[in-house]
């Protein structure tokens, strides 16, 4: 079972990696993954109880630039872009 959720993860991030940044919509040089703290998971779409991991594109320019999680974070909080999303 772990071969087959390590396959789904790798495949994940390569397609996840041909997609524009999330912040400048320019080429995407990393790809990052956002975990949502329990207590404020609603605030991300994710059902009591239940855990996400958002995988996110993003240059190296945005990655570090100034209050850049703040930002990837609002990003994602807005649902502005099309995240892969791993539910548990």
């Amino acid at each position: 079972m772990h071969d087959h959720l390590d396959h789904q993860l790798r495949t994940l991030v390569a397609i996840v990696a041909l997609e524009p940044c999330c912040l400048c919509n320019g080429g995407s040089d990393h790809v990052g993954v956002f975990i949502p703290k329990r207590e404020r998971a609603t605030d991300y779409g994710v059902p009591e109880g239940k855990q996400r991991m958002l995988f996110y594109p993003i240059c190296n320019e945005c990655l570090q630039s100034e209050g850049a999680q703040e930002r990837i974070e609002e990003t994602i909080r807005n649902g502005i872009g099309d995240y892969r999303i791993v539910k548990r």
